[in-house]
């Protein structure tokens, strides 16, 4: 199954490029946020304190540049094929919401004030 995940530009000179993977048909949402820690997709920022929302049909996990693992916003273990869009395609936005406060994204996306 192919997937693509797009993001936001961190700066005007940043080329943004989408990122192709192909993975399993049986995936999970984890399999995609570590393909894309392997292909060092998301770049880091001067002060390490950058703050990213990855979504699919809808948000999936918030990453920060200071965390070493992200916050699901739903299980790891969803299969992809659980967030297919209308068309068919399993695509991917990772939202760059600069040095918002992670956790209060967090927080805010969870909706209930619960943290894990």
């Amino acid at each position: 199954m192919r997937v693509t995940v797009g993001r936001d530009e961190v700066h005007m000179g940043d080329n943004a490029l989408d990122l192709e993977l192909q993975v399993e048909e049986g995936a999970t949402i984890y399999d995609v946020l570590f393909a894309m820690h392997k292909a060092k997709y998301l770049p880091g920022i001067s002060g390490g304190q950058a703050c990213w929302v990855v979504e699919g049909a809808k948000p999936v996990a918030v990453i920060a540049q200071q965390w070493m693992i992200p916050k699901w916003l739903v299980s790891p273990n969803l299969p992809v094929s659980a967030l297919r869009n209308p068309e068919g395609r399993t695509d991917f936005t990772v939202e760059y919401l600069t040095q918002a406060d992670p956790e209060e994204v967090y927080t805010r996306l969870r909706g209930d004030g619960s943290q894990s």
